[in-house]
């Protein structure tokens, strides 16, 4: 095997064949048998296996050692850099890498359209290798808000909205302007006729109970 001796050049790793032939004998060293295998590859790894040299190869030309090395042993299967156990650096920095991400994670959790968004939750990314994406934003809305651009958005209909949403007043006025749309408001003689309920069922639970659950207050 020309990758065990210690004279191996740069020139051998450019070689194709001679990058076959190394990550068929790696894949067979560690029984990765699978395209799904390939996921608990990882750099530390391929260079305690005789590989230091073609990692190397792969970030001279900028690519991601671990994708490149799983595409040559199952050049037919998609892999996606967040399953792998360590993601490219700055990767998260991307935002069409953040928009990948998204797009599949909402296949995965089975999203057909934009309103599903509102009952994702952190605990959908930590499941789902999209921690570190998560960490980059402040609020999970503003990741949403981010990678969604040509939608509207509303705090109030997530699963949880941002700390101290509902403290501050233009948000507050925000939402009972959307709720005036929602009940078919049309003057302000029409909110003689609410209720409790009206907030409740409308997502507004959070603001009634900053008014002690009176919206007459």
């Amino acid at each position: 095997m020309f990758f065990k001796f210690n004279n191996v050049s740069g020139e051998d790793w450019k070689n194709v064949i001679n990058q076959k032939i190394y990550i068929e004998w790696l894949c067979n060293e560690h029984e990765y048998n699978r395209p799904e295998h390939l996921y608990n590859l990882t750099v530390k790894i391929v260079k305690n296996n005789h590989g230091s040299g073609l990692i190397k190869f792969f970030h001279k030309n900028k690519q991601y050692p671990l994708i490149e090395i799983a595409k040559i042993k199952f050049p037919n299967y998609r892999f996606y850099e967040w399953l792998f156990n360590e993601v490219p650096k700055n990767f998260w920095n991307d935002i069409d890498n953040q928009k990948r991400y998204m797009d599949w994670l909402g296949n995965e959790l089975g999203y057909n359209n934009m309103e599903d968004w509102y009952n994702v939750s952190g605990n959908a990314f930590e499941t789902n290798n999209g921690t570190s994406l998560l960490q980059k934003y402040s609020e999970l809305f503003i990741l949403l808000k981010t990678i969604f651009l040509e939608d509207m958005w509303y705090e109030w209909k997530l699963k949880k909205v941002p700390q101290s949403f509902w403290n501050n007043m233009d948000n507050q006025k925000r939402y009972m302007d959307w709720l005036a749309k929602e009940l078919e408001y049309t003057c302000n003689e029409d909110w003689y006729n609410v209720s409790g309920n009206d907030f409740k069922n409308n997502y507004g639970s959070g603001l009634l109970n900053i008014y002690n659950g009176s919206p007459i207050t």
